[in-house]
């Protein structure tokens, strides 16, 4: 099913991102940062409506346990750090792939905007909407580094519209529905070894990694998908949460153009066959569903423990295949071959009173990423997450909070070979990625 958010993108131009973040991080493409006082925690406490409004968009459920009539907006600010060291770079004819070795930050900063509000009505139903931005991508590299045949660009931004429903069905269990209407637009852009290409076509006066061009493509989608919520009051004190969320399978469409080089090898390969000319571009990208788990335990007045657990099933990223309009131009393939990966979190809160609370929080993220398929585009690897924050009442109806998450990534090498799928033309490439991430909240909600 599709849909035009053409207008959506307009109306809601606070959250269109104009660079996301850097996905060197173990969540593959996912962005999991939605809320400010979520974020303080590590997000544990996420799935059993912890926190505030914004837990909506983890389980839906979490609508029925915050105020009838809210609003609630979150920015947070990253700041990645994304460094490259080289180790060798050749073609698969063996020749040394010149040019910058690497050691810039590959990743820009990002900001990200999400939108809550909820509103009831006189027979027990709870409406609430969330806007936000699940799923980015931004790594940018010098177009002279020896990894340009794998990636220059890449940016993926994303905007969810999730409209929800839901009730309670007893004093313990609350339960909740909605749809996840999401667009996703995307940029790939990577040089083109014409150098090689040539000279392997016998073409006169061919050199290879000394005759680039470049191919960006771009394409967007909208679809829809589905989320549903459970929450149960297991006792006073003790509360459980389930949720899922379903994929979306989207069919990107877009063009690819072709940037030729100076001595003229694309430009007699285009003239003889038609390759390399622009042309309409399409590619399959299915954001993977998730389930996920959450507990917490009330202890005395003024603490809540709370842990988590979300299981993405990103085995559906099994490669990135681009298919040209141009029957002159075959397919672009990138194996990915990702695996299901859990992300578990432990926080907790502490109320030293009815308007101050502190937020802390621990996570292990896992990357879906194997070692053998891992690329300068999505350089990801396993994580250790830590966070805090802070949520002040000024009144009835307004609080504030302010949260901070430190990330560190494991070790992330690079080891693609021009034997791999897809990789012939992109030659050899050994390096290691080191990475961080500094993540800042600030949120605001108001109560009608």
């Amino acid at each position: 099913m599709s849909l035009d958010l053409k207008r959506w993108s307009i109306s809601l131009l606070v959250l269109v991102i104009a660079s996301l973040p850097v996905k060197a991080t173990g969540a593959g493409y996912m962005v999991r940062e939605h809320g400010t006082t979520g974020l303080s925690s590590a997000f544990a406490g996420a799935h059993t409506g912890a926190h505030d409004l914004a837990d909506m968009y983890f389980n839906p459920a979490a609508l029925m346990l915050h105020a009838p009539g809210e609003a609630l907006v979150s920015v947070l600010q990253l700041d990645p750090e994304v460094r490259f060291s080289l180790r060798g770079a050749t073609t698969a004819g063996g020749t040394a792939v010149g040019g910058y070795p690497g050691g810039e930050d590959g990743a820009p900063t990002a900001t990200i905007p999400a939108i809550y509000a909820s509103i009831a009505d006189s027979k027990g139903w709870r409406f609430g909407l969330a806007m936000n931005a699940p799923w980015g991508l931004s790594t940018k590299y010098t177009p002279t580094w020896v990894g340009r045949y794998y990636a220059i660009d890449s940016e993926m931004s994303s905007l969810s519209v999730m409209p929800v429903a839901g009730r309670k069905l007893d004093s313990k269990w609350l339960f909740a529905a909605g749809l996840n209407i999401q667009s996703v637009d995307a940029k790939l852009t990577n040089a083109v070894d014409y150098g090689t290409i040539a000279a392997g076509n016998g073409i006169p006066g061919a050199a290879p990694t000394t005759q680039d061009g470049v191919a960006e493509m771009t394409g967007d989608a909208s679809d829809v998908g589905f989320v549903l919520g459970l929450i149960c009051d297991i006792s006073p004190r003790e509360r459980a949460g389930l949720s899922y969320r379903s994929a979306v399978r989207h069919t990107l469409k877009g063009d690819c153009r072709f940037g030729f080089d100076a001595a003229g090898m694309a430009g007699a390969m285009n003239a003889a066959t038609g390759i390399f000319s622009q042309t309409g571009a399409s590619s399959g990208l299915t954001t993977p569903e998730i389930l996920g788990i959450g507990y917490h335990r009330t202890c005395g007045a003024s603490w809540t423990l709370m842990l988590d657990a979300a299981k993405t099933f990103w085995h559906r990223y099994g490669g990135l295949r681009v298919t040209f309009d141009n029957p002159a131009q075959p397919d672009s393939f990138t194996a990915e071959d990702w695996k299901d990966v859990w992300y578990t979190s432990f926080g907790a809160i502490y109320r030293p009173n009815s308007r101050l609370a502190w937020r802390f929080g621990v996570a292990r993220d896992r990357s879906p990423i194997p070692d053998s398929r891992r690329t300068p585009r999505i350089p990801g690897s396993d994580s250790l997450q830590v966070a805090l924050g802070a949520e002040y009442r000024t009144s009835d109806r307004m609080v504030i909070s302010a949260g901070f998450m430190r990330i560190w990534y494991d070790d992330a090498p690079i080891d693609l070979r021009a034997t791999d799928p897809g990789n012939l033309l992109r030659g050899n490439l050994a390096g290691d990625v080191t990475t961080g991430l500094d993540i800042y909240g600030i949120q605001a909600s108001y109560i009608w």
